[in-house]
């Protein structure tokens, strides 16, 4: 594989003057695999939830399972299970949820998967091309399906993943 270069952005969330964090951006393997998540729920909660899913998938990226095409699969489930196990520690009617999506970079190719609304874009040449389906999920890793996607990639290929409010 070539060299991978990646930049995050994460802006934080004002909620009555107050600065709150609602993003997040992870990086492992020298940058071959990105996730990233936003919160959804009580801003009081936000960090809580993007805590737990991100606990969950740096947890599994870093056992010793780790390996296969069924990666990035298995590491948003461990994210949706670590989020459903901090959210029952909460009395919370309304508990916090994470939209969450990792990308792995191949050779020549990209996979992602997605558990919510984010999206993931490939700029080739002056035409970007959208990756992840428009259909708007219900909810993040604890209400909706993780979707998975593959995309043939080539050098000079820009990648771009966000929130829906990213872009």
């Amino acid at each position: 594989m070539g060299r991978v270069e990646a930049h995050s952005s994460v802006a934080k969330a004002e909620v009555r003057g107050t600065l709150i964090r609602r993003h997040m951006a992870l990086r492992f393997r020298h940058g071959s695999i990105q996730a990233i998540a936003y919160a959804d729920g009580w801003p009081r909660l936000w960090g809580f939830g993007l805590d737990a899913a991100a606990a969950g998938f740096r947890q599994f990226i870093a056992g010793e399972e780790a390996q296969g095409d069924d990666l990035l699969k298995l590491g948003v489930t461990a994210a949706r299970g670590s989020l459903v196990h901090a959210c029952n520690t909460l009395v919370e009617r309304r508990v916090p949820d994470a939209h969450f999506c990792a990308l792995q970079l191949l050779v020549d190719q990209v996979r992602v998967s997605c558990a919510g609304n984010c999206r993931v874009y490939i700029h080739r040449g002056n035409r970007p091309e959208r990756i992840t389906t428009r259909d708007v999920a219900a909810g993040g890793l604890l209400n909706s399906e993780t979707r998975h996607y593959e995309h043939n990639i080539e050098p000079g290929d820009l990648i771009l993943a966000g929130s829906e409010s990213a872009f």
